[in-house]
């Protein structure tokens, strides 16, 4: 089925083609980050803010070649992404997160409306979902755990199983390097789905109305047929 398909592990080398890809196939769509507004296509934070958002979203995902894309033999084209990172007990204090998820509920009125809205988002994302490494692992009682961060499949290879078979070779390769569970966080209608599909069991389920900033707004306007967001894991061993 997927004859014409390579699947690698990427370095940080993909960095700037993952990135791009990105920006055109998940930032647009995924109802978080449409909500912020950060990442329209005439938004100027999409080059102020790209050493930050690529700090979340991308570079820690290919330091140590933990995540997987699919590439079109023909065009080299990138068809699909399942970035993630693996995350150990030990690892607790040696990362902290960036300086403006920390401080981004008292620098507001110094951040455009976006970019607030963007990095609340991001943070309110590990409080009420739990999707943290270390939170996940106190949960699960394991030591050893791999974070299924973005899932991401470009339009024309939609409806192929390609977003399936990215999750199934992520797996395999969590597997392999020895991690007890796999957690992702399920923004979208259709990549909770897959996840489903192959028998992720649910942690925590928020209702995106209930994901509100410090003053009890509704920071996510724009979630369109997306209703909640879900953590959810397997077992791996």
């Amino acid at each position: 089925m997927f004859e014409s398909i390579s699947f690698i592990h990427p370095g940080t080398e993909w960095g700037e083609r993952i990135w791009d890809f990105l920006l055109v196939h998940y930032f647009p769509h995924e109802p978080i980050l449409r909500s912020s507004g950060a990442f329209k296509s005439d938004s100027w934070l999409l080059n102020w803010g790209k050493c930050l958002f690529y700090s979340i979203f991308v570079d820690k995902c290919l330091r140590e070649r933990n995540s997987i894309i699919a590439i079109d033999d023909e065009s080299q084209d990138i068809l699909g992404v399942k970035l993630g990172y693996i995350a150990t007990i030990a690892d607790h204090g040696s990362e902290a997160p960036h300086f403006l998820l920390e401080w981004v509920d008292y620098v507001s009125c110094l951040l455009p409306n976006s970019l607030f809205k963007a990095l609340m988002c991001e943070k309110l994302v590990g409080i009420l979902l739990r999707y943290d490494p270390f939170l996940a692992m106190e949960d699960l009682d394991c030591h050893k755990i791999y974070m299924g961060e973005t899932l991401c499949v470009a339009e024309m290879a939609r409806g192929q199983g390609l977003g399936s078979e990215l999750v199934q070779r992520s797996l395999e390769h969590s597997r392999e390097q020895r991690c007890e569970f796999y957690l992702v966080s399920a923004t979208g209608l259709y990549s909770q789905r897959i996840y489903h599909s192959l028998e992720f069991q649910v942690m925590k389920i928020v209702r995106y109305d209930e994901f509100k900033d410090r003053s009890g707004l509704t920071v996510i306007d724009d979630a369109q047929e997306h209703t909640h967001a879900q953590t959810m894991f397997k077992a791996i061993l």
